[in-house]
């Protein structure tokens, strides 16, 4: 963890700082069919000036790459600048917006991510610090009406924290602050990944400065998986980019465990449903017991539960232990499986006219 500062006194300083000298910052959010979200987003981009902050100079750009829904009409209505691209990969779409602002600093926020009001405040008071180069925060929970697949997920993935700010070595672009200088030097986002492009420029940002992780303002996703087939799909769409990613910064070794354990678990996953397809067609004959297959049918199943179950525990605990455990066992599933079988990304279902 890096120097503890005064992140409250740096905030009103921020605050006192002459107008001529304030920094400007430009909000990106890639867009594509985001009618259902973008309002909820970009309101709480306007609320960063509210007075229990500090006023900057905002900009908010959304890029909407080939959308067919409303996100464009909604997000100029509500003062924003609207750039209409052909569909592309995300790192496309947020480098397009980027080129179009000379703002001191970028802020990439998806735009079914609702900030709270202290994100801006707490995220440009750690850039005051000149070796931090980017910043952001974690996912904040979910809702209480949200399905149990979301919920789970969510409490799985935030991070454990007990410090209030920690040195990271990458940082989602789901809400991301990095200092445009920097973003440029470093060449923006690789355009070539279709995803992981978050991690790519993370760690190339990472050989310039230190990128801070603030727990205090976390960041509602709105858009988070509902159910296990779209947290499959999503999953698989993920995952197409993480060997070549890996491989382009020539960590394959160092991301071992990561890239790979999903691949073993599919081999032990594809075992164990041989092992036992050969089992139901040899259960007449003594075969079954007088061979090897029981034990081998048996200590398959223990590895295929207890991986999941090993890592759930890791995760969260005892707590929820069976459905974060029945999770990870679809995610380990999903992430072998999509580097090797094409997955589109999953589109936005159109807003109900009864939906605000």
């Amino acid at each position: 963890m890096t120097a503890t500062p005064d992140i409250e006194h740096k905030i009103q300083k921020l605050a006192e700082t002459p107008t001529p000298s304030r920094l400007s910052v430009c909000f990106i959010i890639p867009a594509h069919n985001e009618e259902r979200y973008i309002q909820r987003c970009i309101d709480s981009i306007h609320a960063q000036c509210s007075p229990h902050s500090f006023s900057v100079e905002l900009q908010t750009i959304v890029v909407d790459s080939g959308g067919t829904d409303g996100t464009g009409k909604i997000a100029a209505e509500l003062g924003a600048k609207v750039i209409v691209t052909p569909p592309g990969n995300a790192g496309t779409t947020r480098n397009v917006g980027a080129k179009q602002t000379d703002a001191d600093v970028l802020a990439f926020v998806d735009a079914d991510c609702v900030l709270p009001p202290e994100w801006l405040a707490y995220c440009l008071a750690h850039l005051t610090t000149p070796e931090v180069v980017a910043v952001g925060a974690p996912q904040a929970r979910a809702s209480r009406n949200a399905t149990w697949v979301e919920q789970v997920w969510v409490d799985t993935i935030i991070p454990k924290e007990a410090e209030a700010f920690s040195e990271q070595n990458w940082l989602p672009a789901f809400n991301f602050l990095v200092r445009k200088e920097v973003f440029k030097k470093v060449g923006g986002f690789d355009e070539k990944l279709s995803t992981c492009e978050d991690s790519d420029l993370s760690f190339r940002l990472s050989e310039l400065g230190t990128l801070i992780r603030d727990t205090r303002v976390p960041v509602s996703h709105l858009g988070e998986s509902k159910s296990i087939r779209e947290f499959f799909r999503r999953e698989m769409w993920r995952s197409r980019g993480n060997f070549q990613s890996a491989w382009k910064r020539g960590s394959i070794r160092s991301e071992f465990p990561s890239l790979f354990l999903p691949v073993a678990y599919l081999i032990v996953f594809c075992a164990t449903l041989i092992t036992y397809l050969v089992a139901i067609t040899t259960v007449l004959s003594p075969a079954l017991t007088s061979s090897h297959l029981g034990l081998t049918a048996t200590i398959l199943t223990i590895v295929t539960v207890a991986t999941p179950s090993v890592l759930a525990i890791r995760k969260g605990g005892f707590k929820l232990l069976i459905p974060r455990s029945y999770l990870l066992a679809v995610y380990l599933l999903a992430r072998s499986m999509g580097p090797l079988i094409p997955t589109p990304r999953i589109q936005r279902e159109k807003l109900n006219s009864t939906e605000s």
